[in-house]
């Protein structure tokens, strides 16, 4: 076991890897010790958690759960192993499991970690806010499905997911590209801003149109990666407690999955359908709005996070870059700019 003087160094050294994303090093600085004590293996379960966030690896969270577990009698009354144990759960989709470990490490936080307990509460309003949706009922379903026959055309395949499906729609002459389509996310009725219409505005699917060339029929990540990021973004949508419409961004901070060079969302309009297939209404009178998931590089989401989403897509526009349908290869609207500039 480390001394104390040794072990408030390598705390330090890890806090600021931590602040640097720099999981991968936590995890070998901290899997090189011999013997870890529950402060440690915490450290060291939360980077496994951190990394398996970024890169989505299967081998990250069942080794975060295995750290976990070996403390499990002497993490019983620690706030950040329930946390952390309570993270896994949520990862696996095990949110009562989870739910329980919360208010049990809601119970232990110590009054000098106000940080670690507004965590907590967040998760507990995100499992609370996740029970309560529920999937589209048949009026609902039926709206969709012939809004989509209507502007869309034909059903190629459905991807079925929990409460929330993915409806790809084959090329049509007029729009020679695959639609991915978010069919359930409209169940859900967001509190919108102040002086916002309810009606128009509180509910959304999610769209993306893919080449026509993208091999549907794979199953590896480097190719199911662009459904995987539909159903991630439905699922912050419903977890969400912000307002979601257009320019909504969602910042991974690096790369979501190591095949993509891609670390961000913002959600746009349709733009390559005339305005009436944007939209369509609910038997209850709600308008649901269809926005596209529009995946950014590095660089524009760095951008983003300094400009509206008009003048991100103003940008793009001066650039040439093709937004529809989605090229991994796309032109980087800032990238090319910074470089010309500097040459």
């Amino acid at each position: 076991m480390l001394e104390p003087a040794a072990e408030e160094a390598l705390l330090a050294q890890i806090a600021a890897l931590d602040e640097a994303a720099e999981y991968a090093r936590i995890i070998d600085a901290l899997e090189a010790q011999p013997e870890l004590n529950l402060k440690l293996a915490c450290e060291l379960a939360r980077a496994y958690l951190n990394q398996h966030t970024r890169s989505q690896d299967d081998f990250s969270l069942r080794r975060a759960e295995d750290v976990l577990n070996t403390f499990e009698d002497a993490g019983g009354c620690d706030a950040q192993y329930l946390y952390l144990k309570a993270m896994t759960l949520i990862k696996e989709n095990l949110l009562q499991d989870a739910l329980l470990r919360l208010e049990r490490a809601a119970r232990y936080v110590p009054l000098t970690a106000p940080d670690l307990f507004a965590r907590i509460e967040k998760q507990r309003v995100l499992i609370a806010k996740a029970a309560a949706v529920r999937p589209l009922d048949a009026e609902e379903k039926a709206a969709f499905d012939a809004h989509a026959a209507e502007h869309f055309g034909a059903v190629h395949a459905v991807l079925k997911g929990s409460n929330i499906d993915i409806v790809i729609f084959a090329p049509s002459e007029k729009h020679p590209y695959y639609l991915a389509v978010t069919r359930g996310l409209s169940a859900l009725r967001q509190s919108v801003p102040a002086g916002a219409d309810p009606t128009e505005n509180s509910c959304l699917e999610i769209a993306l149109p893919l080449p026509q060339a993208w091999p549907l029929d794979r199953s590896e990540i480097k190719y199911y990666y662009p459904f995987k990021l539909m159903f991630d973004l439905a699922e912050q949508v419903r977890l969400s407690s912000s307002f979601v419409g257009f320019g909504f961004t969602l910042d991974n901070g690096a790369p979501f999955v190591p095949d993509a060079k891609v670390s961000a969302l913002m959600l746009i309009a349709l733009g390559d359908y005339p305005k009436r297939a944007q939209s369509y209404a609910l038997p209850d009178g709600f308008k649901v709005n269809i926005f596209q998931m529009l995946p950014l590089y590095p660089a524009e989401a760095a951008f983003r996070r300094e400009h509206s989403a008009a003048e991100l897509l103003e940008r793009m526009r001066s650039q040439g870059c093709v937004l529809c349908p989605y090229y991994e290869d796309r032109k980087d609207a800032v990238s090319t700019v910074i470089k010309t500039v500097q040459a």
